[in-house]
């Protein structure tokens, strides 16, 4: 085990969780040091997902994800996402207008979009391009809430 994994248990010791690790033939590829924390969803759609190793871990939720090195700073920063997370403070908006597709991460610090997905560097604030196609497209957008009975979204934000 690796001190973010560590430091992850004891922050999420109240959460249902499931740890796998190379232990277990279906995860046989991962490093002696690695693990997989995934914390159980009881009211949602969907799990969260932790990768840790000695460098870095890796936040997944939805379609979302996120890199953290393993300085305190970082560790404190991915507990302070998986707690917004987890208290609806954020959530992952997903916008798709096949063959295209945009995946932000909605936070009281604005939208952070997932680089592979924005290869043109759109912008909600600032290009309408993108969501005029999707409006002409009839292209939809699913907001991925970790608990969905109590999402609150800003709709001057996204499309009506």
């Amino acid at each position: 085990m690796n001190r973010i994994s560590i430091a992850l248990r004891e922050f999420l010791k109240e959460e249902t969780l499931e740890i796998f690790n190379n232990q277990q033939h279906q995860f046989a590829s991962l490093s002696d040091d690695e693990e997989i924390i995934v914390v159980i969803n009881e009211c949602g759609e969907e799990n969260l997902y932790l990768q840790t190793g000695t460098e870095q871990a890796i936040l997944a939720f939805g379609e979302w994800r996120k890199i953290y090195d393993d300085t305190l700073e970082e560790i404190d920063a991915l507990k302070y996402d998986i707690e917004q997370i987890l208290t609806n403070q954020s959530y992952v908006w997903t916008i798709i207008d096949a063959p295209n597709c945009i995946v932000g991460y909605v936070s009281d610090q604005g939208i952070q979009y997932l680089t592979d997905t924005n290869e043109f560097g759109w912008n909600y604030q600032s290009s309408n391009e993108f969501f005029k196609t999707i409006a002409k497209d009839e292209g939809s957008q699913n907001f991925l809430f970790w608990h969905p009975g109590h999402q609150v979204i800003e709709p001057s934000q996204f499309l009506m």
